[in-house]
């Protein structure tokens, strides 16, 4: 055996020297230039009954063996795992060892020159690692080297036939693989069979190792050609370069060239554009002094206007003064001639008729006034709710000479309101009782009727029946003449601005479906509106066919006093 191995020794080394001065150059220039290639190992996989954590360690033995001879740029698993997305893996775990594209398309995409694949199965007793090289870049991408050994031994002698097929796959070939001789012979032809079992090994050994440095040799040739294809497509990547680089200077120039004429004509542009804008500047200001000049003679002839005005009543003020003395002075001559004739008793007798009859007229107005203000008789008000028609209110509005600004400017209803110094403020001539204030901010119908169920559970003011007012209560309450923006005496809170009553109308309406609107009185505006509650937030005025959002108001309450 040993003889045998000694004459394949000197073939060995010899196939080993070549590939070596074959390497040299290419891995010289590889590292000048580009430095090492990379190589990606997945794992092994795990084949009949082989243990997934043996095969996942193995592959790490694999790793670290191709590592130490500093041929390539080793990618651990972790590396692929962080360049490489989830289905990209997928796709490279389900390549088998039967096809080499998907694999080659795997490297592309993380970007490797070359890739390791393999796998290590059982059978017996005997185990089987296999490794693939393949590369992804040349034009002849796929498998460059395939290597295989078999070994019928324990898992810790794995270690070293591991080491051994990835020195092999690189052209690293450093030991004979282990040959496990059987249990000693016990005859000759015991012996006989080991002598011919070894000799097969042998062979064996001399095939693969031929094989080997075919292939290693193909692979140089490979990558000797892709070489050589390299530095071609970089040179006429420099050719296209330069040719950019030229275009790219005649471009520059051209567009210097434009840019200049562009500015050239910008800057005549923008003189132009100065030019028109001074003239109409200067245009702008001839207007502006012939306004000015305008306004001046306006209020020229206005000043001398108003002082002739001032003149002229100074004129007729003098003329009129002095048609006074003249009066006067006939009139004192007229007394003076009366008094001479005896008539000064007649004069005094005029005197005292026309005393008398001012003293009457005024005891009448003073009559008129006290009926109308505060001898008159209680106005009775419906305060029980009801439906009602927008019609019948202004009818109810006219009739009692309220005060509506769409309906019934004219009106002209004094009250006699009285403050009771509680929060309350009494009305001499409806015998109502109203709240100065009321609520603080606007809400639905519903609750203002809840507010004044809370007035009467807690008996403000002593009183328990107090109401939301009617229409024709609320029609009592404006004023045709409006103060701090409301229609409604002083003697209220300003800021209920907009009152609930508790009538609604008929739902005669088309635009509101059908439902009931509530009644409400616009202090603001001095008229009544309907709302659609709560189906709609709208108002629609008494005096116009509109409808106008509007669903939430305050609320005043009133009660009748005994």
């Amino acid at each position: 055996m040993n003889q045998r191995f000694n004459k394949f020794l000197p073939l060995f080394s010899f196939f080993s020297a070549i590939v070596l001065l074959a390497c040299l150059p290419l891995v010289s220039h590889a590292a000048e230039k580009k430095g090492k290639e990379r190589l990606a190992v997945l794992d092994l996989e795990s084949k009949y009954g082989v243990d997934e954590g043996l095969a996942e360690a193995l592959s790490i033995i694999v790793r670290s063996k191709l590592f130490s001879f500093g041929d390539y740029q080793v990618m651990s698993k972790s590396d692929i795992v962080a360049v490489a997305s989830r289905e990209q893996l997928r796709q490279a775990l389900g390549c088998d060892d039967g096809t080499s594209n998907c694999l080659v398309d795997f490297g592309r995409a993380i970007g490797t020159r070359f890739m390791v694949a393999g796998a290590i199965s059982k059978l017996g007793s005997t185990y089987t690692i296999s490794l693939r090289m393949l590369d992804t870049k040349s034009d002849s991408a796929g498998v460059v080297n395939l290597v295989s050994e078999n070994c019928k031994c324990s898992e810790d002698d794995l270690i070293g036939t591991a080491e051994n097929v990835a020195a092999r796959l690189v052209g690293k070939y450093i030991s004979t693989p282990k040959i496990v001789e059987a249990e000693k012979p016990t005859s000759d032809e015991s012996k006989s069979d080991k002598i011919t079992t070894k000799t097969e090994l042998e062979q064996k050994l001399t095939k693969e190792t031929e094989l080997t440095a075919e292939t290693e040799k193909q692979r140089q040739i490979l990558l000797n050609d892709d070489r050589r294809k390299q530095e071609e497509k970089n040179v006429a990547l420099e050719a296209q370069r330069l040719k950019l680089e030229k275009e790219t200077v005649e471009a520059e120039a051209t567009r210097i060239r434009l840019d200049l004429e562009e500015k050239k004509k910008a800057e005549v542009e923008t003189e132009n554009r100065l030019t028109l804008e001074k003239q109409k500047a200067e245009e702008l200001e001839r207007q502006r002094k012939e306004e000015e000049r305008k306004r001046i003679d306006a209020e020229t002839a206005k000043h001398l206007e108003e002082e002739h005005r001032k003149e002229e009543e100074k004129r007729m003020s003098e003329m009129a003064e002095a048609e006074r003395i003249r009066l006067s002075d006939e009139k004192k001559k007229l007394t003076e001639e009366n008094e001479r004739q005896g008539q000064v008793e007649l004069e005094k007798q005029r005197l005292a008729a026309e005393a008398e009859a001012e003293k009457k007229i005024i005891d009448k107005a003073d009559k008129l006034e006290n009926e109308l203000y505060h001898d008159k008789p209680i106005l009775p008000l419906r305060k029980v709710p009801k439906n009602i028609k927008a019609q019948e209110l202004i009818n109810i509005i006219k009739e009692h000479n309220f005060f509506e600004k769409n309906s019934n400017p004219q009106g002209a209803f004094r009250s006699g309101y009285e403050e009771n110094g509680d929060g309350t403020v009494t009305d001499s001539s409806t015998g109502l009782m109203w709240q100065k204030g009321g609520t603080a901010k606007s809400m639905t119908i519903y609750q203002a009727q809840l507010y004044i169920n809370n007035l009467n559970k807690q008996k403000f003011c002593g009183n328990s029946d107090w109401r939301l007012p009617t229409l024709e209560e609320l029609a009592s309450l404006p004023r045709e003449n409006q103060v701090d923006g409301l229609y409604i005496d002083t003697v209220f809170d300003r800021t209920q601005r907009r009152l609930w009553s508790s009538d609604v109308s008929n739902p005669y309406y088309a635009k509101t479906g059908g439902f009931d609107m509530n009644f409400i009185l616009n202090l603001e505006s001095g008229s009544f509106s309907q709302t659609i509650f709560p189906q709609f937030n709208t108002v629609k005025s008494l005096a116009a066919d509109d409808i106008q959002v509007n669903g939430e108001n305050y609320a005043r309450a009133v009660r009748s006093c005994k």
